[in-house]
């Protein structure tokens, strides 16, 4: 592996997880306690020297990635993510690794001008910030274009959230009806 993706893949790694809201929520409400931010700057540490700690011939695989990325999760933010949330992340940091390995850079820097101008949703208020599209379509081989319309697909839905809370019904009675607040989609 070269110089560049030396620099590349942690950086990388760190665009990816800025971009995965689960994460961001997390850090943005403090569930990971008052020191949630470096928390998450950790977790990009030591995800970075999973894949260091293994010769390239041994791979890591998806699934110890997600579970990994999971532990840290349940562990450090007491949080539950999503299977798909794990396997999106977890099927492009590992397809960064792929890259590099190859010392094939274009994807990543890419994918890191993309980083640099993306806007994050603001999380600190969020009541709920799961969703039922987050871009994962199970696919491991799919493209850099195609991860980067998966994360822009899952940012789409996120900001639906945004709408404001439609006003009660009230009947002739005075009553208020009450609805079930459900994630839209189900």
């Amino acid at each position: 592996m070269n110089e560049s993706c030396r620099t590349l893949f942690p950086q990388g790694v760190a665009a990816a997880l800025k971009r995965w809201e689960t994460l961001q929520t997390a850090v943005h409400q403090g569930w990971g306690g008052e020191d949630s931010k470096e928390k998450a700057e950790w977790m990009v540490t030591v995800i970075v020297d999973l894949f260091h700690q293994k010769k390239p011939s041994d791979m890591v695989d998806k699934v110890e990635l997600e579970d990994y990325i999971d532990d840290i999760m349940k562990n450090e933010f007491d949080a539950l993510p999503d299977d798909s949330d794990l396997a999106f992340i977890a099927t492009r940091i590992i397809r960064m690794w792929r890259d590099c390995v190859k010392e094939d850079t274009a994807g990543l820097t890419e994918f890191l001008k993309k980083s640099y101008t993306f806007v994050p949703k603001d999380v600190s208020e969020g009541e709920d910030s799961s969703s039922d599209d987050d871009g994962a379509d199970g696919n491991d081989e799919d493209d850099s274009e195609g991860a980067m319309q998966g994360l822009q697909r899952g940012a789409a839905a996120v900001s639906l959230q945004d709408e404001p809370e439609p006003q009660p019904e009230v009947d002739p009675d005075g009553w208020e009806t009450v609805k079930p607040k459900g994630r839209k989609g189900r």
